[in-house]
């Protein structure tokens, strides 16, 4: 009995006998590992090999970013909250203790596309209603509480342009950029058939990005 992965291979070869303009999107590099082995076996001659990215790396060849990593991001992340709260900021020990959080929020903004700046002047908003009373004033701590939460929006772009100043980003900024350039990857690729396989649950930029390539 064939597996998911040799039923696809053998469809493919038998539609394109020659692989070499089909790019196979998996969404692990371990399954692509796999295909690859079994594209090899199917074969059994020498053509151009196929191309065979997981997701990940398919939307960071698109975006012309490299995923930069987690303790640079969050030293990346403190250096944009310094920019912007220039006054009595926390150590980076007392940073940390959120920055991982924040670095979390941002990226989960982006991996869904939402739109940023209604989404930051909402949340503003929430959180200085939820401090409104008719008869209290503000004190310096409510002060401070809300204008930590406006402040990071420009936190949100500060961080962004730092790493886009060298081309690097983290998972959600790479995906939303690969959506920008999406354009200009499918103008490279008119000659190739793409080949999206073993996907389940997609969020929005991969949504996106998969069906404006199918279509």
């Amino acid at each position: 009995m064939q597996s998911f992965l040799e039923e696809v291979a053998d469809l493919s070869l038998k539609a394109h006998p020659d692989p070499g303009d089909l790019i196979f999107v998996l969404p692990s590099k371990r399954a692509g590992s796999f295909l690859k082995n079994i594209l090899a076996r199917e074969v059994g001659r020498t053509v151009f090999s196929p191309r065979i990215y997981s997701i990940e790396d398919l939307v960071e060849h698109i975006s012309d970013l490299e995923y930069d990593s987690n303790p640079q991001l969050l030293f990346e992340l403190y250096q944009a909250y310094l920019d912007c709260i220039p006054e009595d900021p926390d150590s980076f020990y007392d940073f940390c203790k959120w920055g991982q959080t924040l670095l979390q929020d941002f990226n989960e903004i982006d991996r869904f596309l939402i739109p940023v700046g209604k989404f930051f002047s909402y949340l503003a908003d929430v959180k200085k209603l939820e401090q409104w009373t008719a008869t209290s004033e503000k004190t310096p701590m409510i002060e401070g509480y809300l204008r930590f939460w406006n402040s990071l929006e420009p936190i949100y772009h500060r961080f962004n342009q730092r790493l886009l100043e060298s081309r690097q980003g983290y998972q959600g900024l790479v995906y939303r950029k690969a959506c920008d350039a999406l354009p200009a990857y499918l103008g490279s690729t008119t000659g190739n058939r793409h080949v999206f396989l073993g996907f389940n649950a997609l969020n929005k930029a991969e949504s996106l990005l998969i069906q404006t390539i199918l279509q």
